[in-house]
């Protein structure tokens, strides 16, 4: 098994920085220090408009004091002078915690931040159908060449198709597709149009990061590869959940084997003018023409019936289309048994002729039409068929079928037209709470049917040789794909990598442990990057800066009590001996609460204070070491507020789904038909506008609030978004009267002392804030001692270094799927930063793997303090 790390070498480094500031920044006045009686003053001058940090340094080259940082211009940080390339810094001899520094040090001066990738941990080859959620790809595909798509779904980390050789070696990811296509290859999908001339893919459903319209967690289905080398499949409509449904109908989707979209558009024919969910079975004719649809409608979903009720019909409509299809065979509201009604009908299938077969399951036979569905061929008996496969040369059919007994299935190899006898079969123990799926690869020698969805937590596919007269299940150690055997698994949960996901991470001091997960934990060695399980159960970790571990929420997230452990996890005690204790009860939405731990061990957290006032939902709570309150109302907040860090001021930075009045996307989008402006909307909004939600709704602001607190609150009744005027943040002011993300509700916000507006995606505004769609996750950004942050942009796929006064430093990243590995930085779908050091790692837990990317700089200088 190929190791589980990538690793970017040293020389990437060297070469140069990946992301840079434009130009090339030098001093014009090298850093220099003068002596002012007792204290110091360091001054320096640069070439042009950049950022700088200054900082003291010790012998042992460890900062001992942040003096200043952020950008030079008409608004730097305190006490940068303003409009001047030239700076004069005072300096009193005082480290961060206001002792007296002695001994040997140095100012350092540096300029020009970039950042570029240092490593990859987590992702690796033979994992990519670890996102197979519980049961397995839902559909497999086989191209003529043998290559073998499997599309996998996965509720947090987004649906991925995935393609494999025969062999079983991994080949590509389709879906997210490739960042490296070109924009003609990839239009189709639909593209973001920035200011500047470039795009960005649409991030359809901003949950977990979707930039394929009306794709979500795939329901099980037969998909089918095209004669013109389109790959074909069903749209999905999240099984009725809600905050999934992206369409208002069941159609085809249409995409190139290499991930491009081959056509004007990805969205194909409609298939159902109604987003019925359930299975859905397609095939296509030989001359590529048509396609032909069945399935729809869930069994067990009697709490919904116009979900649940099955349609008894096939549709054809014209591949290369965006009309309707129309019924071919069958009455969809009436099932029958005679020989053009259906009851539940199943797989389809189309033979080299042009010849249909449907799998009229509820009728325990296999129909055989003519192309046009006027005749009938043939039928044959078989109890419970369903999905249905077709050796083009041969014409034998193969059928996969549910008997009676729910706990077995068959697969059948019927012979050609017209007798259509069983030549072969295997009846197989399934697993009950899922049902395989398969595919033909009739190229082979012998052809194989390869089987998905055997085992629950099983996210391998199994070969099955035709054999002429028997169908053999291949021992997995020789053919297979995407199947770790159980003793050299490094996890279990869910047949993945990560032991639950690589989702919220912590970083010890040392950069020698990470921690990734949620309620589970897989532990990272960052020297060997081995993944291990870790016993740890817990909502959220955190590391304090002298490295000690801390956990919260170990029996479900609105557990408060609070633990502290080594770096190895172990638990140990409190200051005062304690081995926990209970805050407050924690905020209600999972991803959105946040905790942090402070360079003195004081503890804050995300807590509820009282669930009776919609307004008031939400508090920053300060502890100390060991859990004695300091202030328990610090920073009051909407009930949806994000995450928040700490820095050594003990100033507050916290996420708020809030932005300026007037102001509806971040200026660097161009104005375009597929972002709506909600002031010109009427109210309420159509559903065509809630499509993407996720720029209208969920990109929102950093705040910071001083050790003394402040608030963030909601006016429930005041709504009239098109009498807001406009709002700005200039000057580095805050404005008092804002806006809710959804332009919905006015915002008072008090105490503030710096905002930033364009991180995301964060979580709904609040409750009952008229937000179509859930998103109860919030990023979780970075805040160094020098008072710069570091926060996820994900709709934009890059990451933003902002400075004390909200000025913004660098954006670095761009789109990418797991195939895009270096030396450029590459993201799919991440809201977790953690900075250590010089270090950032982020959780693109999208493409299932930890980036550690390098902070440097183009000009760095010091100078002797005397």
């Amino acid at each position: 098994m190929r190791h589980i790390l990538s690793v970017l070498m040293g020389a990437t480094l060297a070469a140069g920085l990946a992301a840079r500031c434009e130009g090339a920044v030098r001093f014009t006045q090298p850093p220099a220090v003068r002596v002012q009686d007792d204290a110091l003053r360091i001054e320096f001058a640069v070439s042009e408009v950049t950022d700088v940090s200054v900082a003291i340094v010790g012998a042992d080259r460890k900062v001992v004091r942040h003096l200043a940082a952020g950008k030079l211009g008409a608004n730097p940080p305190a006490p940068l002078a303003a409009d001047s390339l030239r700076q004069s810094l005072p300096w009193d001899r005082l480290d961060d915690d206001g002792r007296r520094v002695e001994g040997k040090c140095q100012a350092r001066v540096s300029i020009g931040l970039g950042a570029s990738l240092d490593r990859i941990y987590g992702w690796d080859d033979s994992y990519a159908l670890d996102n197979s959620a519980e049961s397995g790809p839902s559909g497999l595909a086989v191209t003529p060449a043998g290559e073998v798509i499997a599309y996998c779904g996965g509720h947090r980390n987004g649906p991925r198709i995935v393609a494999f050789s025969r062999e079983g070696k991994y080949l590509r990811t389709l879906c997210p597709y490739s960042g490296d296509l070109p924009e003609e290859k990839v239009a189709g999908f639909g593209r973001l149009k920035l200011k500047d001339g470039g795009t960005l893919p649409i991030t359809y459903l901003g949950h977990n990061g979707v930039v394929l319209q009306e794709v979500f967690n795939p329901e099980r289905q037969t998909m089918v590869v095209s004669p013109q080398g389109w790959l074909v499949f069903p749209n999905s409509v999240a099984n009725g959940d809600w905050y999934g449904i992206q369409t208002d109908r069941r159609r085809v989707l249409v995409m190139g084997t290499d991930g491009s979209c081959p056509r004007k558009t990805f969205l194909g024919p409609t298939i159902l003018a109604q987003p019925k969910a359930g299975e859905a079975h397609l095939a296509v004719s030989p001359d590529g023409k048509y396609v032909y649809a069945s399935g729809f409608g869930e069994k067990n979903r009697p709490e919904k019936p116009q979900l649940s009720k099955p349609v008894h019909a096939v549709y054809r409509g014209l591949l290369d289309s965006t009309d309707a299809c129309a019924v071919l065979v069958g009455d969809p509201a009436k099932p029958g048994a005679d020989d053009f009604h259906f009851k539940g009908p199943a797989g389809l299938a189309v033979d080299a002729r042009g010849n249909l077969y449907v799998a009229d399951s509820g009728n325990n036979r296999i129909m055989v039409y003519d192309a046009d569905g006027k005749k009938l061929l043939a039928k044959a008996s078989i109890e419970g068929p369903d999905q249905l496969q077709i050796n083009p040369e041969t014409g034998d059919l193969y059928v996969l079928s549910f008997p009676a007994n729910a706990k077995q299935a068959t697969l059948t190899k019927l012979g050609p037209l017209p007798d259509m006898k069983v030549l072969a079969s295997n009846t197989f123990n399934r697993f009950p709470m899922v049902a395989p799926v398969f595919a033909l690869d009739a190229n082979a020698s012998p052809p194989i049917l390869w089987v998905s969805r055997l085992a629950w937590h099983d996210p391998g596919l199994t070969a099955v040789q035709d054999r002429g007269n028997e169908l053999v299940f291949m021992d997995r150690e020789k053919l297979s794909i995407g199947y770790q055997h159980p003793t050299e698994r490094l996890v279990t949960t869910k047949g993945a990598m990560f032991q639950s996901w690589p989702g919220l991470i912590a970083v010890d001091p040392k950069e020698e442990v990470l921690y990734a997960g949620f309620i589970d934990w897989s532990r990272i060695d960052l020297a060997s990057g081995r993944v291990s399980r870790s016993s740890l159960k817990a909502y959220d970790l955190t590391f304090a800066p002298d490295g000690t571990l801390y956990s919260v929420g170990h029996t479900g997230y609105r557990d408060s009590s609070v633990w502290r452990h080594d770096r190895d996890g172990k638990r140990i005690a409190f200051p005062d001996g304690s081995m926990e204790f209970k805050a407050g009860p924690t905020e209600y939405r999972v991803g959105s609460r946040g905790f942090a731990v402070d360079r003195k061990g004081d503890i804050y957290l995300a807590e509820v204070f009282d669930r009776t006032k919609l307004n008031n939902g939400t508090r920053i709570s300060h502890y100390g070491p060991s859990g004695k309150p300091v202030n328990l109302d610090l920073v009051k907040l909407p009930v949806s507020a994000g995450g928040f860090q700490v820095d050594r001021r003990g100033n507050v930075y916290v996420v708020c789904n809030v932005r300026p009045r007037g102001v509806v996307y971040p200026d660097a989008f161009a104005k375009q038909d597929c972002l709506p402006d909600p002031l010109s909307l009427p109210h309420p909004w159509d559903w065509p506008y809630a499509y993407l939600n996720y720029y209208l709704f969920h990109i929102g602001s950093v705040f910071r609030f001083g050790p003394d607190g402040g608030s963030i609150q909601v006016n429930w009744d005041d709504h009239d978004v098109k009498s807001v005027p406009e709002g700005s943040l200039a000057g580095g002011k805050v404005p008092p009267r804002q806006v809710s993300g959804i332009h919905y509700h006015t915002v008072d916000v008090k105490g503030a002392t710096m905002q930033y507006f364009g991180i995301s995606p964060t979580s709904s505004p609040a409750v009952g804030g008229r937000d179509p769609y859930c998103l109860c996750w919030s990023p979780r950004f970075a805040a160094d001692d020098f008072g710069r942050l570091f926060l996820p942009d994900t709709l934009r796929f890059q990451l933003a270094v902002v400075d004390a006064s909200g000025n913004e430093i660098l954006r670095f990243g761009r789109y990418g799927n797991p195939d895009q590995r270096g030396p450029e930085i590459a993201f799919e779908y991440f809201m977790y930063v953690v900075k250590v050091n010089d270090s950032l790692y982020v959780s693109d837990y999208g493409n299932q793997r930890i980036l550690k990317i390098r902070l440097s700089h183009q000009a760095e200088s010091t100078a002797e303090i005397p």
